[in-house]
Formats: structure tokens, C-alpha cells, sequence
């Protein structure tokens, strides 16, 4: 359709899209981030409840996360705004999606309470356009309820039942999603089609162009004080942002920390993602408070009571790549509650040993300690014949955990400079690697090099 269609026919879905992708621009204009999305009024439930910033029960529904989050929106809002312009004209699409995107938000910061960005996004109002028409189906006036049956059928229920499901199933995947918002911002549609049951324009003539064929039963007054007092509390909700916004940067770095914390409490199977942890702990450094951020990860591995959970964990926090933060810290945390509950675990022994002859600081580091775990764990597994051991649940080749172990009891053995003993290990450990075909080959044979190095300086 030209332009002119859409200022005719479809107003309030052409300016919703034209103000989603302004404030967008502005985002980018702004250096993009977490900085940017508060300084437009991201929802932050703690800077509404103890600051009184309400702009950010209105504002979050034209900011946005990324270009695709966007994009998303806007596909939708295109397609439901107009059958919503449609069907019940302007004045009520405007009123119902920013209402139902203040009501998901007030659901959002209700039942979440974050203290970083919670909700951005404009799928909440949107959602209230799908509610405001999926609730006409159901109890709209008879003429509503018929065309849009014969338009949609069951599509926009199955659409709908979709969006529910892969968001609620990506919430326990990563997180992130904010289901309230979406709840809240539906429900709130479905109650404006109760109230509003007869349509105020809708259908189509012969030419192609949208008409009138069901008369208003009620009088127009109302939804235009409405329509005005919502443009209102938009124009003011811009405002007060504009004056407002920038007063959350100070802490938002600590407050985006803490508030990763609060999200790794409640979102189930976190503990057991590391690139989630990770997360947290570098935002806590990135906020100057690393000393909190352990106290905080302490507390979560203490709580944790399986050892299988405690085994993936570790080495899945030591799969991160480096990225100008040493994670030993933590490493160190899991290791000794894995080992704490699992004491005779040869897996455990040898992680904890590890740990403890990499450690950089010196204080840390106990060759001694490391020495004696390792010796546990080698006494736990048998020799190296290539027969399965049961380990557990779990029966597999003892060979490779056995060289690995080895390879740790060498270099512990080394910073202790008993040098000879040392070469008797990792000449096992390496002969194993080389036989097994190990990834850790060429470290087992640099070790191997430092070794005999230090035997015969020549």
C-alpha cells in the first residue's frame, strides 16, 4: 500500500512503528548497550519502586535489545495493528497497545523485581493487540466474532499458543525471557475486548478499501478522552525520560552485577551453565567488586549437593575462554565442594590438584597438598591396562583419567624439585597420551622437555 493508504486507513500502526524505530536510532546514537537501554527508560522494577521513575512502566515498549528483537516486533505489530485499526479503529488500537504494554510491565516489575534491565521490548503491547482480537473471537459482538473467524480461523489461537511456549521454553533454556510482560500485556487485551465488544469500524467494500459495516453501540466520546489521555502519558513518560533517564547510570554497572546474581537464584539449571556464571563473576569485575561476586558464586556451589552436577560445573567454567579475568577463584570454589562430596572421586582429587599447581598467586599454590590428592586419585584407579572401571553409573577406559592424573602428580612433584620422581610420572603420563592419541600430547611432551631440562641443565 502507498503511504497515503496507511496515514489513512492505518494511522496509529504507522506512528507506533515510526516512534519503535526512532527510539531505536536514538539507542544506536547513543552507543547501544545496557547504558543506552536505561537511558531510554529500560524497566528497572527497583529504580520504579524506590526512585519513582514511572516512565519505565511506559517507555521499555519502544526500546528494544537488538536490531532482530526488533525486527520481531515490528513484523507483528504490523499485522495485528492493522487487523486491530480494522476492526476497531484508531482510537482503541493506540489505547489497548500502550495499556496493555504499561500492564505488562507493571506485571513484569510486580513479579520479577531485578535490579538491572528486565524488560525491553514491544512484544507486551503487542501481545495486547493479539488478546484484544483473539477475546473478540471469543466474546465480541457477533459480527466481530465472525469475521474474524472466517479471516483467521484458528490461526491467530495457534499463533498465539506458539509465542507462550517458545518463550516459556527459551526462559528455561537462557533466561532473559520475560514471560510476565507477555502474560500481563495478553490478559490485558483480553479484558479491553470485553469492555470494547462492538467494533467501531471493520470490513472491507468491493474496492478493496476499508468501511464501515458495524455502527458504534457506544458513544464515541469515551475512547477519544482515552485516546487523549494515553497520548498524554506518552508525551509525559518522554519527558520525564528525557530528564530522568540518565540518573540510574552511576550504579548501573553494580546493579547489572547483582542483578545477573539475582537471576542466576531464580532461573532453574543455572548452576550448572557456566558461560551464565561466568557472566555474573565478570560483570562483578567489570562493577570493581570481584571480592562480592565470589561471595555470591560461594554461596551458590555451597548449596549445591550432587556431584555429578558439581562435575559438570567445573569443567564447564573451565571451558571459558580468557578474556582478561582469571577464573581460578572459582575453579577452586567448585573443585572443593566436588571433592568435599565426593572424597574418594579420583575426578574430583585430580581437578582440586590441578588447581592448586596452577594457581598464580602463591599463597595459593601447595605442590604438597596437590601431591598427596593426586596419589589418592591414581590409588583409586587401576593400573594401565585398557579394561573398563566403573566409575559410578558411568563405566568407561581408566587409561586416559589415569595419564591425566599422572601428568598432575609430575608437576606437582616438579615445583617440589623432586625431579627424578616427576620424570617417572610424566614418562607414563606422556607414553599413554601418545598410545591413546590424547589431545594433551604436546603439553604432556613440553612438560616431559621442562623436566629432563631441569635434571640435566646441559
Amino acid at each position: 500500500m502507498e503511504a497515503s493508504t496507511w496515514r489513512r486507513w492505518y494511522p496509529v500502526t504507522l506512528l507506533l512503528v515510526v516512534a519503535t524505530i526512532g527510539v531505536y536510532v536514538a539507542q544506536v546514537w547513543l552507543g547501544g548497550g545496557l547504558s543506552a537501554m536505561m537511558r531510554l527508560g529500560a524497566l528497572r522494577p527497583d529504580r520504579v519502586g524506590e526512585f519513582h521513575e514511572y516512565f519505565r512502566l511506559v517507555m521499555p515498549m519502544f526500546v528494544h535489545s537488538s536490531v532482530w528483537h526488533l525486527g520481531l516486533n515490528l513484523v507483528a505489530l504490523v499485522q495485528l495493528g492493522v487487523l486491530s485499526e480494522e476492526f476497531f479503529g484508531a482510537r482503541r488500537t493506540l489505547v489497548t497497545y500502550v495499556w496493555c504494554g504499561i500492564g505488562g510491565l507493571l506485571a513484569s516489575a510486580w513479579f520479577t523485581w531485578l535490579p538491572y534491565p528486565s524488560a525491553v521490548g514491544a512484544s507486551g503491547a503487542v501481545l495486547g493487540l493479539a488478546g484484544l482480537l483473539l477475546g473478540s473471537m471469543w466474546f465480541g459482538a457477533a459480527a466481530v466474532r465472525t469475521e474474524l473467524a472466517e479471516l483467521l480461523g484458528r490461526l491467530l489461537t495457534l499463533s498465539v499458543f506458539v509465542t507462550f511456549a517458545f518463550s516459556i521454553g527459551m526462559w528455561f533454556v537462557e533466561g532473559g525471557v520475560d514471560n510476565w510482560a507477555h502474560f500481563g500485556g495478553f490478559a490485558c487485551g483480553v479484558m479491553f475486548a470485553f469492555v470494547w465488544s462492538d467494533p467501531e469500524v471493520g470490513g472491507e467494500d468491493d474496492d478493496d478499501e476499508p468501511a464501515e459495516v458495524v455502527a458504534p453501540a457506544t458513544p464515541s466520546a469515551p475512547p477519544t478522552l482515552v485516546a487523549l489521555l494515553t497520548i498524554g502519558v506518552l508525551v509525559g513518560a518522554a519527558g520525564w525520560m528525557g530528564v530522568s533517564g540518565d540518573r540510574a547510570l552511576p550504579t548501573l554497572a553494580i546493579d547489572t552485577a547483582r542483578g545477573y546474581a539475582t537471576r542466576v537464584s531464580m532461573q532453574p539449571g543455572a548452576w550448572e551453565n557456566g558461560d551464565l556464571l561466568v557472566q555474573m563473576l565478570d560483570r562483578y569485575a567489570q562493577a570493581g567488586a570481584e571480592a562480592e561476586g565470589l561471595d555470591a558464586f560461594t554461596r551458590g556451589v555451597r548449596e549445591m549437593d550432587s556431584p555429578i552436577l558439581l562435575q559438570r560445573l567445573a569443567y564447564a567454567v573451565a571451558a571459558q575462554p580468557r578474556t582478561g579475568r582469571s577464573h581460578d577463584g572459582e575453579l577452586r570454589i567448585v573443585g572443593e565442594r566436588w571433592l568435599e562430596l565426593a572424597p574418594t572421586d579420583p575426578d574430583a582429587g585430580n581437578f582440586v590438584a590441578w588447581q592448586l599447581v596452577i594457581a598464580r598467586s602463591p599463597e595459593v599454590r601447595d605442590p604438597v597438598r596437590a601431591e598427596a590428592l593426586a596419589s589418592m586419585a591414581l590409588a583409586q584407579l587401576p593400573g594401565d591396562a585398557p579394561t573398563s572401571w566403573s566409575s559410578g553409573w558411568l563405566t568407561v577406559d581408566p587409561r586416559p583419567a589415569r595419564a591425566v592424573t599422572l601428568d598432575t602428580r609430575a608437576e606437582a612433584r616438579f615445583q617440589l624439585r623432586r625431579y627424578a620422581e616427576a620424570l617417572v610420572d610424566q614418562d607414563e603420563a606422556t607414553a599413554l597420551a601418545r598410545t591413546l592419541e590424547l589431545a594433551e600430547l604436546t603439553q604432556f611432551e613440553e612438560r616431559l622437555t621442562k623436566i629432563n631440562q631441569a635434571l640435566d641443565p646441559r
